[in-house]
């Protein structure tokens, strides 16, 4: 494994002595030699120094492959010698001899060898990015955890005696992500751009935590994709750490590059916990209170989802990006489902949003569902069923349009269920299908004639002009119905049922 100055400096435990670091470069070295006169230096090579510089002036260059190690403080001269280059001394309290001091380097140097084979071992493992992150927080004493872009947990510390840290770790303990409430903060405040900034590991203060932590950056294709976490819980971050992170952090970024399931990160900040909300794993509704106050929306508040099927890479993209922008809502993916949720400030909402949508998939030539207006956020996995099988339904039925509302299949969903477990055509009313029999028989027009005349609510004036019949015509074919089925049109429960039937002949395309 190779090592730093700084993570020499983390295990140095002689006896009377202690290792100073003067380290700008922050170089990786993997090995450590006995500096002698005349010869040349190596690449990545850690130099001791057993006396001062005099005698080996000829050898000491400014080559950024190699460092110094000194057995005592070198002079001012030398220091200056020094300037720009990664270097260390040993300070003692009484002279330990040179050959004491080296075989100690040495022996760190083992440990950390020991160390790398371990972490080779898990870099092949069943978990290795589990692996990985539970080896970190054991060489540096503290919990660790990698998150994605979007901060949810990829691998973390799930050590049961481990305390929780704060209610962000909870929540990344229980949830498996932070909550929006705390990335909505972070956002805000500068501390997001600050980290976004940060090229190797550092230490962060942050306002949101408790505690201090270190965080490196794991870039992928030049862009932030997941961050390295380790919290200072049980000993101080130090340098030596941050040179850790940084070694372990490339085992995890090769992993996490070369795994199908990290390499694309899709959505937003919101989508972790409207993704709970939606299958039934976040049902408190303090708890959805809390994420919602960042984007201003309420618990109790009044809503609709929709749900958006098209072509190409960037139909998802430009669909919901017009639908945060211009119309107020949330997208998310669930499931392979490209789902919004919109806040209405009144039902009348419903309509705008209804035409601009239709509007929006008919110019990407997509298509869509809108579910019914609902108050109460935490109601959200109902509705979303709701736009999937207006979607289902609506596409089998009609390719032309674009939007389908689910009110127009409520019955058509009601029945797709009950036909599971019951034949529907017993929930006709046989007098239906005496008339259609009787039509099919005399080419008759009887079936339409009684729909029209129920869905215009018995107006035989609209009804006729709704049949382009004369109004004559239309009484003469009511009264060989009436005659036929001794139906009673004017008992309301009687007229409910032929409806139903109606709409259950249709929906098994049994309607003439």
């Amino acid at each position: 494994m190779v090592f730093s100055l700084y993570m020499l400096q983390d295990k140095w435990d002689l006896p009377g002595s202690r290792l100073i670091v003067r380290a700008d470069k922050r170089q990786f070295f993997q090995s450590i030699r006995l500096l002698t006169d005349g010869g040349s230096l190596k690449e990545d090579t850690l130099y001791y120094v057993p006396s001062d510089l005099t005698g080996i002036s000829g050898t000491l260059t400014d080559d950024p492959g190699s460092s110094f190690i000194f057995s005592q403080k070198p002079a001012a001269p030398d220091l200056k010698r020094l300037s720009g280059m990664d270097h260390a001394w040993v300070e003692q309290e009484q002279d330990l001899g040179w050959l004491r001091v080296f075989n100690h380097l040495l022996g760190i140097q083992e440990l950390y060898g020991r160390e790398d084979a371990r972490l080779s071992d898990a870099l092949y493992a069943k978990d290795p990015i589990q692996c990985l992150v539970d080896l970190l927080g054991e060489v540096t004493g503290n919990p660790a955890y990698v998150v994605d872009w979007s901060f949810r947990a990829v691998a973390m510390d799930w050590d049961p005696e481990l305390p929780y840290i704060s209610v962000h770790w909870k929540n990344l303990q229980e949830r498996g992500y932070f909550s929006y409430q705390l990335v909505s903060s972070i956002l805000q405040n500068e501390e997001w751009h600050a980290i976004r900034r940060l090229v190797r590991p550092a230490v962060v203060t942050s306002r949101e935590f408790s505690t201090p932590f270190l965080i490196h950056n794991l870039r992928y294709r030049g862009k932030i994709q997941w961050h390295l976490i380790s919290t200072e819980l049980f000993t101080k971050i130090t340098h030596g750490h941050e040179d850790l992170a940084e070694l372990i952090g490339g085992m995890i970024l090769e992993k996490l590059s070369s795994d199908p399931q990290y390499l694309t990160v899709e959505g937003g900040f919101h989508e972790h916990f409207f993704r709970d909300v939606i299958s039934g794993d976040l049902k408190d509704t303090d708890v959805i209170a809390e994420q919602l106050a960042p984007l201003g929306w309420a618990v109790d508040g009044l809503y609709c989802v929709a749900e958006t099927m098209g072509t190409g890479d960037q139909f998802y993209k430009k669909v919901s990006l017009y639908c945060k922008q211009m119309l107020g809502g949330m997208s998310l993916l669930y499931e392979g489902r490209a789902l919004t949720v919109f806040p209405l400030a009144q039902a009348a909402d419903l309509e705008a949003i209804r035409q601009k949508l239709s509007d929006l998939l008919q110019k990407y030539e997509g298509h869509g569902a809108l579910s019914d207006p609902f108050h109460g956020f935490h109601d959200l996995e109902n509705y979303v069923v709701q736009t999937a099988q207006a979607l289902k339904i609506g596409m089998e039925r009609s390719s032309s349009v674009r939007l389908f509302l689910y009110k127009d299949y409520t019955l058509h969903h009601m029945f797709s269920l009950c036909g599971e477990k019951m034949d529907l055509r017993t929930a006709c009313h046989r007098a239906l299908w005496a008339l259609r029999e009787d039509d099919l028989f005399s080419h008759g027009d009887q079936l339409h004639t009684l729909y029209a005349y129920l869905r215009h609510g018995r107006n035989l004036v609209q009804t006729a002009k709704a049949l382009d019949i004369h109004r004559n015509t239309l009484v003469y074919r009511l009264k060989k119905i009436q005659e036929s089925t001794a139906l009673d049109l004017a008992d309301a429960d009687i007229r409910f049922d032929l409806l139903l039937g109606f709409e259950i002949m249709k929906y098994l395309g049994d309607f003439l």
